[in-house]
């Protein structure tokens, strides 16, 4: 009496056929939680960078006993400090200098050119598709200066930056608060604001 050959190692036709299906189903259900966790970062890469510029322009301003300013500026292509940079409070990219380096981000780090660049970053680089708001009081701001005791100085200065992934309802917003004393904290504006969590918001955009 024949009996039946044992099955040899390997998958058959149907059996690679019926993974590959269940990988395609698998890949389409992450792939959108792949694409919001992306663009979170992104968001966190910006609020972060924002609020670490904020800390450079007011520790040197402690370090240096004079006034130093932190300057969000629009660029021509946002991964590219040059100078077709403008003043803008709905820029990612930003300047640390002493004086406006309107037309002028291109220029190197100096204590004696003007405008005495101290630190840039464009924004474009690890921030693509964010948006941001500067608001003091509910009005545009697009600079903050701090004293050398590292004091907020300019009384129309940023007070509130919004971070946001536009068109993207799932994705996380942060928001970057400047205190009367000139101290930077990043915050998650979905908290309750008179809750306890230290992750809170303390001031509104508005």
């Amino acid at each position: 009496m024949l009996t039946r050959a044992g099955r040899r190692g390997g998958f058959t036709l149907i059996e690679f056929v019926f993974t590959l299906v269940v990988i395609g189903i698998l890949f389409a259900a992450v792939l959108p939680m792949a694409g919001t966790w992306m663009q979170n970062i992104r968001v966190r890469n910006v609020a972060e960078a924002i609020q670490n510029g904020m800390q450079v322009a007011r520790n040197e301003a402690v370090r240096r006993n004079r006034s130093i300013s932190f300057y969000m500026v629009s660029l021509d292509d946002a991964k590219v400090m040059d100078n077709s940079c403008a003043l803008s409070n709905a820029a990612t990219s930003w300047v640390v200098s002493v004086s406006s380096p309107a037309s002028k981000c291109g220029s190197d780090p100096s204590d004696t050119a003007a405008p005495m660049i101290v630190s840039t970053h464009a924004g474009g680089v690890g921030g693509d598709g964010v948006t941001v708001s500067a608001v003091n009081g509910g009005n545009p701001a697009n600079t903050l200066t701090f004293n050398g005791f590292g004091q907020m100085t300019n009384a129309d200065g940023i007070r509130i930056i919004s971070i946001s992934m536009p068109n993207c309802s799932d994705c996380r917003s942060l928001q970057v608060e400047v205190s009367a004393t000139g101290s930077v904290r990043m915050c998650d504006p979905k908290l309750d604001m008179k809750g306890s969590d230290p992750r809170r918001c303390t001031t509104s955009p508005t």
